[in-house]
């Protein structure tokens, strides 16, 4: 798990966890290399603390939906995830900027 420098005092306490795309990929079995791939694909947007790339949960669980949907092309994987995005941040006013 990955604590942010800059934003700590803001986080503190926080039920939201960070990850490292080191601890992604070991959890996921894949490689940077591949996740770097998704997020310049727009279908993760990790926050940035200089330049290390900083995971969210959502960020967590988009890669999950992501790797499961491996077989599909690009175009179709984001507008699935968006979709599902949406329709949740409708039901619960959450904000997912990258959809």
């Amino acid at each position: 798990m990955v604590i942010l420098r800059d934003d700590s005092e803001q986080h503190r306490g926080s039920n939201n966890p960070y990850y490292g795309i080191g601890d992604l990929a070991r959890e996921f079995d894949t490689t940077l290399r591949a996740i770097r791939h998704y997020e310049a694909q727009g279908l993760i947007t990790p926050l940035r603390n200089g330049q290390v790339r900083v995971y969210g949960e959502r960020d967590r669980v988009r890669l999950k939906l992501i790797l499961r949907d491996a077989g599909s092309d690009f175009p179709s994987q984001r507008s699935a995830i968006c979709s599902r995005f949406t329709t949740r941040r409708m039901e619960s006013s959450a904000r997912f900027s990258s959809c």
